[in-house]
């Protein structure tokens, strides 16, 4: 019980960390949309706005 506990606490702390990177590497894709291509991003953005 006491190693199903222990995995069971590892699992999760790993899925959070593969969330957290998954975060960070969407935020910095996204980041990189709003330098690089400001205007492009900002109407597709409104077009997803406008249809929600």
């Amino acid at each position: 019980t006491v190693f199903n506990n222990i995995f069971t606490k590892s699992k999760i702390q790993h899925i959070t960390v593969l969330y957290f990177l998954f975060f960070l590497l969407s935020f910095h894709r996204f980041y990189w949309c709003i330098q690089m291509k400001d205007s492009q991003y900002k109407s597709i953005f409104n077009y997803i706005y406008a249809k929600s």
